[in-house]
This record gives structure tokens, C-alpha cells and sequence, in this order.
């Protein structure tokens, strides 16, 4: 599975992608450079986007972990 997190998403998100890449070694998680096109989402809470798609948020980074780990 592909996760990626905006560059401009909130405080948190370095230690939330090396978390899933400890976690999830076969899934590619990356901060992509740039913007995920999803700006409204981005300023109101932590998010990621699996598989070019589907976008997964939450109140906290841990909210956003816990609907990827039930998806993959």
C-alpha cells in the first residue's frame, strides 16, 4: 500500500510516517514534496492519502494509524 502525507500537514507528521515505516515495513510511506491537492482537509487535522485515493483523517496522527492499520 502507498501512504503518503502532505509536506504542509500538521506538527507530527515526521514521527508519523517513521512510526509506519517501523510498523508497516512492506508499505511505502513517504512526506511527498509538494501538496496532495487537498489543502481544506490539511488545515483542519492530520491526514494521509493511501494509494493516490483514498484520503484517511482523524483529530490525532494515532486516529489516522489506527483507520490505516484496519484498512491494510
Amino acid at each position: 500500500m502507498k501512504v503518503r502525507v502532505c509536506e504542509h500537514s500538521p506538527k507530527g507528521k515526521n514521527k508519523f510516517v517513521k512510526e509506519l515505516q517501523q510498523q508497516f515495513p512492506h508499505y511505502d510511506v513517504k512526506v511527498k514534496k509538494g501538496c496532495l491537492k487537498r489543502c481544506k482537509l490539511c488545515k483542519e487535522r492530520p491526514y494521509a492519502v493511501l494509494d493516490d485515493s483514498t484520503a484517511i483523517s482523524g483529530e490525532t496522527w494515532e486516529e489516522v494509524r489506527r483507520q490505516i492499520e484496519s484498512t491494510g
